[in-house]
């Protein structure tokens, strides 16, 4: 991908000394946010079609001038990605603008990527309202879009539970679960016995388990409910035995954090848990253990209004604001706000890709949910919450305006219809039956694209190619040579002294975030060095079948710098760069250059890259080689 741009600042005093940096970014799982895991460092900056180099780290770009910044993509990334170019001040960071974009790779071979899908619904096939491997229209819907083939599973509850309980690895064979579609109390209240009908605790921590994997999880309408009594208990409490228990018990005490709808923590797995659980006033004045602990540990407090974030509330459930309104009023005359409407908060791959989704769309009858979203939450800390709302529940064809969702249009808070929260999508579909009503079909499109969305494409193999000097666009290197003093040639003779052979290892990887795949570009790609030996062993990727190899240990400099070796021993190299090594003192590698016949007249070094990384749970590898050849020269006497 190739973008052009220029950097204008009309309000810069001394544009002739004015000193700009780029970034570029790109939202690979198309969950809205663009993070610093996902910028790219091995962008190509140019000027004129020569490059531009950094300088102490940073770009030194000047005003009214036309670059060309540009990234390689790899071929199997065919979904719509969104990118972010960001330009910054170098003498004030605050100074900065950004421009939002998409791009997208052509499929250029007949192979679509496959999308295994599991939809868990009711054990009741009626309380279903939409089993998307029957529904015919969102099938054709799907069959459009040549780049993927999704692969829908269907099974209920009951058959879940049973299925993870016989097979510990039964869910391994899915890239994504989709869970729903139902009216809550569609599930009904039995957690246990042969043929559940709600999530057990264990079923819904192997959910949980799948999802912290980095496969992806889409929540369904009503997959929670306000239930958040504990069952463990004995019967009791105010209401006796009559107290509502509700249908998600399990799934809200483990998913909740995970699905980013549990505002303050209060099931999350840390020790503020205990103390919001007490349900008492926190004070800062007191200077107490518990305010100082759920401080520390929470994205959000539960502040009283105008006592300047010093005092919280005992509420720290974080009940929306359709639940408290209905909680105001007895349990036979609540109205939950069912809508048809719903409306645009945020564009990205999800609203455009491979449908375009209007601002406004018919949906199946639903409503608001149970739990404000934690949209303060920022594990990465880039200054982004990790939630992003895409849609909100709209009024309900009033066209005065005097809808309960016109009092607050697009509360992301409270109203949300779909969201995305890391490999987590919430979708508000289910409440009313969507398989047979085509009048919501862009409710159809926009699910299409949820799917593709929340798809991720495999890491690909990096690149590595020996270059004749330490410069990016330098040309491949195949062979170095050696040199033999040929005056008194005998068997005995040595390398010539002080004659040391200098590499150049250009590295390429186009994957779009960094290969080690633990959101940090710290320690990337694996650098490793292997020279041809009579005595070596095989290794695997190195050479032909019958290749012997050494490895060998070698500093390496990165523009005149020497790369830092970790504790397993090895440099680890980051993209877009150029390394160099040298082979000193040419007699220590002897016995790796002759036979007891003589020198060889051609010696293979090997240079590797690799990462392991997980893909959809499974640990693999992306590895690369590259080679080239040590021959001898000889020196000749020319008196």
């Amino acid at each position: 991908m190739t973008f052009q741009f220029q950097i204008i600042d009309e309000a810069q005093s001394s544009p002739a000394n004015a000193e700009y940096n780029c970034e570029l970014y790109i939202d690979l799982n198309c969950d809205g946010n663009f993070s610093k895991a996902e910028k790219l460092d091995d962008i190509a900056v140019m000027q004129n079609g020569n490059v531009i180099k950094k300088e102490n780290g940073i770009y030194q770009l000047s005003l009214n001038t036309t670059y060309t910044v540009s990234r390689k993509i790899p071929q199997e990334y065919i979904k719509l990605m969104p990118w972010k170019l960001v330009v910054t001040n170098n003498n004030n960071s605050e100074i900065r603008t950004s421009e939002i974009g998409y791009t997208k790779r052509q499929n250029t071979t007949s192979t679509a990527n496959t999308i295994n899908v599991l939809q868990i619904i009711p054990n009741n096939s009626v309380n279903c309202t939409w089993n998307l491997a029957t529904d015919t229209t969102f099938q054709n819907l799907f069959d459009k879009v040549k780049d993927f083939n999704v692969k829908i599973s269907t099974i209920t509850v009951g058959q879940y539970e049973a299925q993870y309980s016989a097979n510990a690895t039964y869910l391994n064979q899915y890239n994504m679960l989709i869970i729903g579609f139902c009216d809550g109390a569609g599930y009904g209240s039995s957690y246990g016995g042969n043929n559940p009908t709600n999530f057990s605790e264990n079923g819904a921590r192997r959910i949980l388990e799948f999802a912290n994997t980095g496969k992806s999880v889409i929540l369904a309408h009503d997959n929670t409910s306000s239930s958040v009594y504990d069952r463990t208990a004995q019967n009791g409490g105010i209401n006796g035995d009559t107290t509502w228990k509700g249908w998600a018990y399990y799934f809200n005490q483990t998913l909740r954090v995970a699905s980013g709808m549990d505002r303050y923590g209060i099931t999350a797995p840390q020790s503020t848990s205990n103390i919001l659980k007490q349900a008492k006033e926190l004070d800062a004045h007191e200077q107490s253990t518990d305010w100082n602990t759920v401080f520390k540990n929470s994205s959000d407090m539960a502040y009283f209004l105008n006592e300047n974030k010093e005092k919280t509330y005992s509420e720290t459930q974080g009940f929306t604001n359709g639940k408290l309104r209905v909680a105001n009023t007895t349990r036979e005359t609540q109205n939950t706000e069912a809508t048809t409407k719903a409306s645009q908060v945020n564009e990205g791959a999800i609203t455009e890709y491979p449908y375009k989704i209007d601002k406004t769309i018919t949906v199946a009858a639903t409503h608001f949910q149970y739990y404000q979203l934690a949209l303060e939450e920022n594990a990465d800390e880039d200054d982004s919450g990790d939630l992003v709302v895409w849609y909100c529940l709209g009024d309900k064809d009033n066209k005065n305006g005097n809808g309960y969702y016109d009092h607050s249009p697009n509360d992301v808070r409270n109203n949300y219809y779909i969201y995305s929260y890391k490999n987590i999508i919430y979708t508000g579909v289910g409440h009313s039956n969507v398989q047979n009503n085509n009048n919501n079909l862009m409710e159809k499109k926009l699910f299409v694209n949820t799917i593709i969305a929340a798809y991720n494409a495999q890491a690909v193999n990096p690149e590595l190619m020996f270059v004749k000097q330490s410069d990016r666009n330098a040309a491949q290197e195949k062979t170095v040579y050696y040199t033999l003093d040929n005056v008194n040639f005998n068997e005995s003779q040595e390398l010539i002294k002080n004659k040391p052979l200098e590499f150049h290892l250009k590295v390429t990887d186009s994957n779009l975030v960094g290969t080690s795949f633990a959101g940090t570009n710290t320690k990337d790609l694996k650098l490793q060095l292997y020279i041809e030996s009579d005595d070596g062993k095989k290794v695997e990727g190195i050479g032909g079948e019958n290749t012997k190899v050494k490895e060998i240990h070698l500093p390496v400099y990165k523009a005149g710098e020497r790369q830092a070796e970790y504790e397993d021993g090895y440099v680890y190299v980051n993209s877009g760069n150029v390394y160099d090594f040298t082979l000193n003192e040419l007699q220590n590698y002897e016995s790796y250059l002759k036979t007891s016949a003589g020198y060889k007249g051609k010696v293979t070094l090997y240079a590797k890259i690799s990462c392991k990384y997980i893909y959809y749970g499974t640990e693999k590898e992306a590895q690369s080689v590259a080679q080239i050849n040590i021959c001898q020269r000889q020196l000749f006497d020319l008196d």
